[in-house]
């Protein structure tokens, strides 16, 4: 998210024809739409949230090892985690969608969050190398007041009304869609509520699922 291209996803609604992820959408080639995008910053110096470069990773991981990001994945990460009802949308050159269309069981959405608390090891397997548990925590850019984002995963940089959110690493996707890893609690939350524009689910979060937590109350 600090590539530097010139890219809004935000301020135009994802219906306008001036907003870049449906100009990438309508265009023939995904990659090479953002690849020939100017450049707004140096990189590394600002952050915007880019459903393009998560594309790019998706047609670097198929130029790397020649297969689509689905089918990696696939061999590489949810055949060890039992991970067997799902689908993930690939484009029509066959590279998978970067930036959306994965769609998982709130089951099976709880295990990545598992496999973190896990030090990325399942079943005695080390799936994911340790670092990329490390890495993200020393990588991070603030993004918000609220949050900091690095390697696809936010951290709570300040209490959010909420006295104990401190070491809080989460997933966000579009809706209220969550992931919560709560080291202190050993636990996982996994929100999948389609809620857009609506009562954040974060606040639920606060003020019910980290309370009930601190007295042991259910």
């Amino acid at each position: 998210m600090t590539s530097g291209f010139k890219w809004d996803e935000w301020t135009t609604s994802f219906n306008d024809s001036r907003n870049d992820v449906v100009k990438m959408s309508r265009s023939s080639d995904w990659i090479k739409y953002v690849l020939d995008l100017p450049m707004a910053h140096a990189p590394g110096t600002y952050v915007t949230y880019n459903s393009g470069t998560s594309n790019l990773l998706s047609g670097i991981i198929t130029k790397t090892t020649g297969q689509s990001a689905k089918d990696f994945t696939r061999d590489n990460f949810f055949s060890f985690m039992e991970i067997n009802d799902w689908n993930w949308d690939n484009r029509p050159d066959g590279v998978s969608i970067g930036g959306w269309g994965l769609s998982l069981r709130p089951a099976d959405i709880v295990k990545f969050g598992q496999l973190y608390l896990k030090k990325r090891v399942w079943n005695n397997v080390q799936v994911i190398p340790r670092s990329w548990i490390e890495e993200p925590t020393m990588a991070y850019n603030q993004i918000t007041l609220q949050c900091d984002y690095g390697y696809l995963w936010c951290r709570y940089r300040n209490n959010m009304g909420y006295q104990n959110t401190a070491g809080i690493i989460f997933a966000s996707g579009r809706g209220n869609q969550f992931i919560w890893m709560l080291p202190k609690h050993n636990a996982v939350v996994v929100c999948t509520a389609w809620n857009d524009g609506h009562t954040s689910m974060e606040s639920i979060l606060w003020e019910y699922i980290l309370r009930a937590l601190d007295t042991g109350t259910k």
